[in-house]
């Protein structure tokens, strides 16, 4: 019996070795892109929503005799807002900032309009809300419009998540298309060698064996492509944020190595227990019934 698994690789070479090395490194390519640009998403858009939950529009409306809150309004504001613990920046628009947000070009135009003090706080706890009563009273009861950007984001936060789920589901259709493809090479070989599992049906062999025998020549085939392709896919998306300058693609160095060989090991594993359950039903059913 030591002859048999020398014959099986021989069997499975069938099989192109050099065709399922490269579709491994291709589909191991793209799952690995799929893994990485999923993390990447999920840690943006996460940190974007949080960032943008936290933030609070404030607009102060001048009286009706001023075209702008007075400077000691603002002043008192700005004392007001550093004294509040909740709040970790704050930022007020100058003019020649609104100027750009109205798309007004003359200045003298612009002089002339009622403008709002805006002011943006970025708030610690987001489920406490600004004193709209304090600051009234801070503003000497000038017109007070408090506007949460959490409350617009409901919508933003369910395309989000369908972006995630979708990037999600398309790696899954690319792994469950090579598990197939796979399959069909696989149920291919055997059933062009019947003869010979019939010999060896009627020496003694049994189907776990040689599943077990089949899995593991397979999963040394696919090991180098899938090698390969993940560390294609890491070093390019390496070259693609130092390129761009995309800071926030960035992970953490030891952990996306981490990742990469977790995604390895876990993919080749799932793939060795499929090999290994459908070669036993198939034998059963196809050889040894």
């Amino acid at each position: 019996m030591i002859f048999i698994p020398k014959v099986f690789n021989k069997i499975l070479l069938d099989i192109e070795t050099k065709f399922l090395s490269s579709l491994s490194f291709l589909i191991f390519s793209l799952i690995t892109f799929h893994l990485i640009f999923y993390l990447v998403f999920y840690n943006f858009s996460g940190d974007w929503v949080d960032r943008e939950s936290s933030l609070v529009t404030i607009q102060i409306m001048p009286n009706k005799d001023e075209n702008r809150v007075p400077d000691k309004i603002r002043d008192d504001l700005n004392s007001f807002f550093t004294n509040n613990n909740n709040i970790i920046t704050k930022r007020f628009f100058d003019d020649q900032e609104i100027k750009n947000d109205l798309g007004l070009n003359d200045l003298n135009t612009f002089s002339n309009i009622r403008i709002p003090l805006i002011i943006q706080l970025e708030m610690r706890d987001i489920k406490v809300a600004v004193e709209e009563s304090r600051i009234s009273r801070v503003v000497s009861e000038r017109k007070v419009d408090i506007h949460y950007h959490k409350n617009d984001l409901f919508e933003i936060d369910n395309l989000i998540y369908r972006v995630k789920i979708f990037i999600f589901l398309f790696g899954c259709v690319i792994a469950l298309l090579f598990i197939f493809l796979l399959t069909f090479l696989l149920k291919n070989s055997l059933n062009n060698n019947y003869k010979f599992f019939e010999i060896i049906q009627v020496m003694g062999a049994n189907s776990f064996k040689i599943s077990i025998n089949l899995s593991l020549i397979l999963i040394k085939k696919i090991l180098p492509g899938a090698f390969l392709g993940i560390i294609f896919s890491a070093v390019l998306s390496s070259i693609i944020v130092k390129i761009f300058s995309l800071s926030f693609f960035i992970l953490d160095y030891f952990s996306n190595i981490f990742l990469l060989v977790f995604l390895l090991i876990s993919v080749l594993l799932l793939l060795f227990i499929y090999l290994l359950v459908y070669l036993i039903y198939f034998l059963e059913k196809r050889f040894f019934a």
